[in-house]
């Protein structure tokens, strides 16, 4: 099968219809993401299928999306970098509304831990300071 006239995506079809041969990286780009997605890279394993992966997805957040609902795969959303949260947020309301009830829990979660964390520093140094107050140092 030919690299280009045997791409099955409509949504890669689509793109490469309107981009010039000199600019094939791009598709190349696509095609690998939608390969990875389909069968995404074991997360023991590191090398370039990996690394190729999240840069593919950090550097097309918006095709990385599109791609992920063309295969119907919202597991692999979570390879968006933390600043395209917002992107990941309405996808996931919009196309995967069970998942994104999973993702909000998620997020609360974290967001307690973080300030159960906080919490344990700031009582840490409390701690630290009545005890530099004891030994004689200065406030």
């Amino acid at each position: 099968m030919s690299k280009y006239s045997g791409i099955e995506s409509p949504f890669i079809k689509k793109k490469l219809s309107v981009t010039s041969f000199r600019n094939r990286s791009y598709i190349d780009a696509l095609i690998s993401l939608r390969r990875s997605i389909l069968k995404p890279p074991s997360s023991g394993v590191s090398g370039m299928g990996q690394v190729g992966y999240y840069q593919y997805a950090a550097r097309y957040p918006y095709e990385f999306v599109e791609l992920v609902l063309e295969c119907d795969r919202p597991d692999q959303l979570k390879a968006l970098e933390p600043e395209h949260e917002d992107l990941l947020r309405k996808t996931l309301k919009k196309h995967y509304p069970g998942h994104y009830r999973a993702y909000l829990k998620e997020a609360k979660e974290r967001e307690q831990e973080e300030l159960e964390e906080k919490r344990a520093e700031a009582a840490e140094r409390r701690k630290e300071k009545k005890d530099w107050l004891k030994a004689g140092g200065k406030a």
